[in-house]
């Protein structure tokens, strides 16, 4: 196939290959990097005076500026005539011991960081994810499908595509496992796929990550709307959700596997099935009495949060509290029937990303409460949720400034989340807060 191409697109390839061997190079670089942060910013909120402090992680963008613009010159674009803000660093952490606050970050390309929360500083970890995702990415520099699309969703395919969220599991069927779900090329069509690696006892420096599972489905799909996130469900089950891809239609067929969340087996790697009818996954969390929650974009405005049910349908593309996009913006039906309708919405959109259960003593007036963060909105909506009535009583808007790609708590309940410009934010309780 390589051969048949013409030159001029084999020199883009050449280019890109040699960028992401130059990756490796600076991801070796990073090692032991620290970064200062800026000072913490004290902000004022309904039941909380908190502080937020902000540190540059330079290290995780090691080699993506070089394979950024070999991806630009292989589909014969450059840099510079993309916006910048159209491709995402995307980086995903969860943590490692949150006793003594390190976490594992990841990137696209499948790089690993340790990164101590306390010294702010970064150790690269070996892996095979790397050659794996390098292995299985999109190689075809202008797929026919994206012919007439602008030069940034074309570079989307080259750079964005691989790893996504990341879940470190501890004490279940088969130990304590760092999974990774990511895309997985096949010719010309992408499965949906969780990697999975043991995860060693004290530091971790290296892993070593095989297949747990492969979706049944090998479609061409939108590079966006696809795996997103995953949430331990019990000690042998994982949910990962899944968004439509480029076509809506399958959303509701129970025989495709977009538009779903899907339970997978940790000792099988099979998934089933958990709910359907779903747009554009972003976020997941589990309550204190095992209710699955979903946070998914609606098209323009109609961002939900859903009570995940066994079995249950949530409508898309059939209704929606959002309207369309192109040519014109259409209205959907907004009655919910015979589908349920979602714990909340947000009209307009904010982008909704990760959400957590606020079920911490580190923040006392925010117990029960669930944190919902944005991207295009950037900022974190705490909603008062009643858990016995099953309803959001109310809710704050927190300015934060940049897009939050991913979220999580330690034990106490500071709040740590890292940001698609690659800022990673530490929020508490300021020195001179109201409790």
């Amino acid at each position: 196939m390589f051969n048949r191409l013409p030159v001029s697109v084999k020199h883009g390839l050449i280019r890109l290959t040699a960028a992401v061997l130059l990756c490796g190079v600076l991801f070796a670089l990073a090692y032991d990097r620290t970064d200062e942060p800026e000072a913490p910013r004290d902000m004022e909120t309904a039941y909380h005076r908190i502080s937020i402090e902000r540190t540059r992680l330079e290290f995780l963008d090691a080699g993506w500026a070089a394979r950024f613009s070999a991806a630009a010159e292989a589909v014969g674009s450059s840099a510079a005539q993309v916006r910048q803000d159209f491709i995402k660093w995307r980086p995903f952490f969860d943590f490692i011991d949150r006793e003594n606050r390190r976490v594992l970050l990841t990137t696209p390309q499948g790089h690993l960081f340790s990164y101590d929360l306390e010294a702010k500083s970064a150790r690269p970890v070996t892996s095979n994810l790397t050659g794996i995702i390098r292995d299985t990415a999109w190689r075809e520099p202008s797929p026919e499908w994206l012919d007439g699309e602008p030069p940034a969703q074309k570079i989307a395919w080259l750079v964005e595509l691989g790893a996504r969220d990341i879940e470190i599991l501890h004490d279940t069927a088969i130990g304590s496992v760092v999974l990774v779900a990511a895309n997985r090329f096949e010719g010309a069509c992408m499965r949906q796929v969780i990697y999975r690696a043991p995860l060693p006892e004290g530091d971790v420096t290296e892993l070593t990550f095989d297949l747990l599972y492969t979706s049944s489905d090998c479609l061409v799909r939108h590079p966006d709307n696809i795996i997103a996130r995953l949430v331990q469900r019990d000690a042998r089950t994982v949910v990962a959700a899944i968004g439509q891809g480029a076509d809506p239609t399958g959303t509701m067929d129970p025989k495709d596997v977009f538009g779903k969340s899907v339970m997978v087996d940790l000792l099988s790697g099979i998934g089933t099935r958990l709910t359907h009818g779903h747009r554009n996954p972003q976020g997941l969390t589990v309550l204190e009495d095992g209710t699955i929650l979903m946070a998914e974009h609606g098209p323009r405005g109609g961002d939900e949060i859903n009570i995940l049910a066994a079995g249950k349908g949530y409508g898309w593309p059939q209704v929606s509290y959002g309207i369309g996009y192109e040519p014109s913006p259409g209205q959907f039906a907004r009655s919910q029937r015979p589908f349920g309708e979602p714990l909340f919405y947000f009209s307009p959109s904010i982008a909704i990303s990760e959400i957590v259960s606020y079920r911490k003593p580190h923040f006392v007036r925010w117990q029960g409460n669930i944190l919902a963060t944005s991207l295009k909105d950037k900022a974190i909506h705490r909603l008062d949720f009643d858990i016995d009535d099953r309803v959001v009583r109310s809710s704050e808007r927190i300015e934060v400034g940049c897009r939050i790609r991913d979220v999580e708590l330690d034990t106490e309940g500071v709040i740590y989340a890292v940001c698609d410009n690659l800022d990673f934010l530490t929020i508490r309780r300021a020195a001179a807060d109201y409790f």
